[in-house]
């Protein structure tokens, strides 16, 4: 009688695409086909338009994750792409990161030392969630990272999962 909590996520390769929270209520009781047990339906959709955030060091990792994210139909929202000549760049991008689904940050040794990519997680980090019930940041930052030993991870991004990606590790060469 109680709910268990799932998530089911889909890559397309290294790359997440879509991810869709659930809960189903488990009971002792042999399963059924009586028509009056009730049924939900959940419907998500893939995201659409990606935040990434990175160091400028790994350029070249990122790119390629660029265009992989692009060639599958995303609109991916990055500073030297999406930024106009003259603008306020630390407004613009909190307003990039408040028009997108999700926070892809990109995490090494390098974006562990960038101030600027500091700024941009904490502001992701205090957007508030769209399920109360979920931490801040938990759902939209999604850290990805390619380095052996994972790269100092901040205590106040601790509660979020960092996936590591050996795929990228061979892009850093």
């Amino acid at each position: 009688g109680e709910p268990g909590l799932g998530e089911l996520t889909v890559y397309v390769g290294p790359l997440e695409i879509s991810s869709l929270r659930f809960s189903i209520f488990v009971s002792e009781t042999a399963a059924t086909t009586d028509s009056s047990a009730e049924t939900n339906s959940v419907q998500s959709e893939m995201y659409k338009r990606i935040f990434a955030s990175y160091s400028h060091s790994d350029t070249p990792i990122v790119k390629a994750c660029v265009a992989a994210f692009k060639a599958i139909g995303y609109d991916v929202l990055i500073d030297y792409e999406t930024l106009r000549s003259g603008e306020d760049w630390s407004e613009a991008l909190e307003r990039l990161i408040d028009e997108s689904d999700i926070f892809q940050l990109f995490w090494s040794s390098n974006a562990a030392q960038s101030k600027f990519v500091q700024q941009e997680w904490e502001y992701a980090l205090n957007r508030r969630p769209s399920d109360p019930k979920m931490k801040a940041g938990e759902g939209f930052i999604r850290p990805v990272y390619w380095e052996q030993p994972t790269p100092n991870i901040p205590e106040s991004l601790a509660h979020i999962h960092f996936k590591y990606l050996a795929d990228l590790a061979n892009l850093d060469k």
